[in-house]
């Protein structure tokens, strides 16, 4: 923990503000290194940033820090003036501040150890919690079954237990852990036929309620009430599952009634999958279900299941591990654990049978993919060596070395991103190879949902780290130009300015249209975004589109130009629920919107042969 930032209300005109006292923690390699010199404080608000300069020879009062201050961050400065070492808070409101915000710090792309688990695992259950994380269950000593919980205290590093429901001392094999919308988390299956919820709030398991059961399955929530859990297998021994037990049901589950309903059948056998919610319109989800294997051990396809048709389609060339992407995407690649290792990767896109298949890495097995707050997914796990960044702007992987020791990376270890943007890394195996009570901080960029700005320049850098792709087999990076294609009807491929989550605010871009149309995309979620349409010599069209259909919302003026291949000025704005879109100043379109949820902001490719290329975007509130 670098800094202790004990805030206090402040009475001034205007907008309240509060006062924060800037406490550094004493010197360490995992808080201030030795050559640190001064400290960046930046309050991230609902209208930008606020940026302070302090000392890290005394505390430091910070007077008239806006009471919208939704995040903290600190970048501890070196002698020679880069950044040593960095941190952010959790979320705050702090127009009810709390009597002091503790932010863990570590070099970026670099790891921290925190206190030491409670219990020795092996390939334990994660989750975020508001306040830090719930591990729960994995493999303990001679490959016994882990029947405890324990919680990550994001403020202090420290775990403490939880204690656990008779039914669930059974342990963990085989069990689910799933986040609600609300924050709640489920746990199902496993060796026990009971669900159970456990409270972020109160820290604490409900009553166990029954349930079917099932192991190794996947789980995704549908809705703040239902969950879906599919796949998987019927029995298992010595941890495994049995010959001949496969499972290729799937059920919806309402945890408010208890009431268990059919869902679609899997076409394929699997074990150890993950789901994601590809589409959530009220009575039309659509479910992506990927990554596990056969009873053989061999990898499986991914699944897409439309559970109002009852319809499933298999998605080829999507195997190996999965983690979601922004912009409703999935992303497979690598191997689980005892499966051989592999170096394939592709990208689940919404509505396609067939995946984007991206560049390859090397091959491995039995590693962790984390999403990251830019958009990004850190790999990591067995092999300890072998670290690595999934870039998603063009589908490439970045290894790189991190700070910190190796030996926080071996084995089966467990991972979650926290709500601070930090990776925490449970357990796994020591040098021995017994189950290990290792934890870890992983320090990805400060870039998240709450940054006041962020700007990619392909043109500058040859590079377009900070976009995320919808579909990196129509992005490519050539020559210093980002390129953006439309292979059909409609907007094609887009790309997303990642970090910023945004409601209000504005994007501005210099883009080339080669041919087709441009698309400017604000408040993108998983599988709901506005879109403006620009062809020309059409009317500008405003549109919000769910999965495959858009509801028409605003014509603006005719699109006399977009440029014919050279330089073009494009922005975007949205204030107090209007929004604005011009080309080179001139206003094309303007569109009443209602409270739209925040949402990354971009740009796409129109109509068949569509080919925009990006030199500079900027999203900022």
């Amino acid at each position: 923990m670098v800094a202790a930032l004990a805030t206090a209300a402040a009475a001034c005109s205007g907008d309240a503000a509060v006062r924060i006292a800037v406490t550094p923690a004493v010197r360490g390699a995992c808080t201030i290194p030795a050559d640190g010199s001064s400290l960046f404080v930046t309050a991230l608000t609902d209208d930008g940033e606020v940026r302070s300069n302090v000392s890290l020879a005394a505390p430091t009062v910070l007077a008239d820090v806006p009471a919208s201050t939704r995040q903290i961050t600190l970048e501890i400065v070196a002698g020679g003036g880069g950044i040593a070492a960095a941190g952010k808070s959790a979320p705050l409101d702090l127009r009810d501040p709390p009597d002091e915000v503790r932010i863990a710090t570590a070099p970026i792309d670099g790891f921290c150890p925190v206190n030491q688990l409670g219990r020795a695992r092996r390939a334990p259950l994660l989750a975020a919690l508001p306040d830090g994380a719930l591990i729960v269950g994995g493999e303990g000593a001679g490959a016994a079954a882990e029947v405890s919980a324990e919680r990550y205290q994001l403020a202090t590093g420290a775990f403490v237990p939880v204690t656990t429901p008779a039914i669930l001392r059974q342990g963990f094999v085989g069990a689910a852990l799933t986040t609600m919308p609300d924050g709640q988390l489920v746990v199902t299956g496993g060796p026990h036929s009971a669900y159970v919820t456990f409270d972020p709030a109160s820290a604490e398991f409900g009553l166990p309620v029954l349930f079917e059961l099932r192991f190794f399955h996947a789980a995704v929530a549908l809705d703040a009430r239902r969950l879906l859990v599919a796949g998987g297998c019927g029995s298992v021994v010595a941890g495994q599952c049995s010959a001949g037990s496969a499972l290729r049901t799937t059920t919806v589950l309402d945890l408010v009634t208890g009431e268990p309903i059919d869902g679609p059948a899997l076409t394929l056998d699997r074990i150890g999958g993950a789901a994601y919610l590809e589409r959530s319109e009220a009575g039309r989800e659509v479910v992506v279900v990927a990554g596990g294997v056969d009873l053989t051990g061999a990898l499986v396809p991914a699944e897409r299941l439309d559970l109002a048709t009852g319809q499933v389609t298999v998605v080829t060339g999507a195997v190996g591990v999965s983690a979601p992407l922004p912009g409703g995407t999935v992303l497979t690649a690598l191997a689980p654990t005892g499966a051989p290792p592999a170096p394939t990767a592709a990208v689940v896109v919404p509505g396609r049978s067939a995946a984007c298949v991206v560049r390859p890495t090397a091959a491995r097995a039995g590693a962790v993919l984390v999403p990251l707050e830019d958009g990004a997914v850190l790999a990591l796990g067995d092999p300890a060596d072998q670290v690595e960044r999934y870039q998603p702007q063009d589908g490439t992987w970045q290894r790189f070395t991190p700070a910190g020791e190796p030996r926080a990376l071996l084995g089966r270890v467990g991972a979650v991103r926290l709500v601070d943007g930090t990776v925490l890394v449970v357990g796994g195996e020591d040098e021995g190879g017994a189950p290990s009570r290792q934890a870890h901080l992983f320090r990805p960029r400060l870039l998240g949902p709450r940054a006041a700005t962020a700007t990619v320049t392909p043109l500058a850098d040859d590079t377009a780290i900070g976009l995320i792709s919808t579909d990196p087999c129509l992005t490519p990076l050539e020559a210093g130009r980002y390129r953006i294609l439309a292979a059909g009807a409609g907007v094609g491929a887009v790309a997303l300015v990642g970090g910023p989550l945004l409601q209000d605010g504005a994007l501005s871009a210099t883009v080339r249209v080669a041919a087709g149309g441009l698309a400017v995309i604000t408040h993108a979620r998983a599988d709901l975004r506005i879109e403006t349409v620009l062809r020309v010599g059409q009317p500008a069209l405003v549109g919000r589109r769910r999965a495959d259909v858009v509801e028409p919302l605003c014509t603006g003026g005719v699109v006399a130009s977009l440029g014919a291949g050279e330089p073009l000025a494009v922005g975007a704005s949205v204030r107090d629920g209007s929004l604005e879109v011009r080309v080179e100043g001139q206003v094309v379109a303007q569109c009443a919107l209602a409270a739209e949820p925040a949402g990354v902001w971009g740009l796409g490719a129109v109509d068949a042969g569509g080919d925009v290329a990006i030199e500079t975007i900027t999203a900022r509130r």
